[in-house]
């Protein structure tokens, strides 16, 4: 977090239907696309 401007991010794009995601919890995901400088993912 250094440099905002350019620190890349994950993006979660595909959620299982029955998952209900929590805020702090940890979460196996696959990564689905790659941008300049950032993810976007799925949780398997």
């Amino acid at each position: 977090m250094h440099a905002p401007e350019i620190d890349g991010k994950l993006y979660i794009a595909d959620v299982p239907e029955n998952l209900e995601p929590v805020t702090g919890e940890f979460y196996r995901c696959q990564i689905t696309e790659t941008h300049d400088y950032d993810l976007v993912a799925k949780i398997i």
